[in-house]
């Protein structure tokens, strides 16, 4: 797969990206896609996604498309969800992140701990990564 700074066509052929699917508005129909590289956020829409993708589409899924310029800047299109990204809840994501923090920096105060725990929450909220 290509990441989202890849050219758009190999051999001839349109060549496919790879994203995770964040702020997604599924009344609105539509959402970005981030790179997992950290390039190039892309516009995505419902309608670029075959039958079975749309359904299961949410924030977090992980994405394939290929990209393609619009009126706006690039966009993804001919999108296939390739995995779903089940969000956690709150409580299960916070109990999983204290125990990787716990597992690999045992040396964080109960303070500092909290501290982490309550900015990344803030962040997989912010992404849409939990509900």
């Amino acid at each position: 797969m290509g990441r989202l700074q890849g050219s758009d066509t190999v051999g001839g052929m349109s060549q496919r990206f790879e994203g995770r699917l964040f702020q997604f508005d599924r009344s609105q129909g539509y959402g970005f896609v981030r790179d997992p590289d950290g390039g190039q956020d892309l516009f995505v829409h419902v309608n670029e996604m075959d039958e079975i993708s749309r359904n299961t589409a949410s924030g977090g899924s992980h994405l394939e498309f290929e990209i393609v310029d619009g009126d706006r800047g690039p966009r993804a299109v001919e999108i296939t969800v390739v995995d779903s990204g089940e969000q956690a809840s709150v409580t299960e994501y916070r109990q999983e992140l204290t125990e990787l923090l716990i597992k690999q920096v045992p040396a964080l105060t109960a303070g500092q701990l909290g501290q982490v725990r309550d900015v990344a929450t803030e962040l997989a909220r912010a992404r849409n990564w939990i509900s």
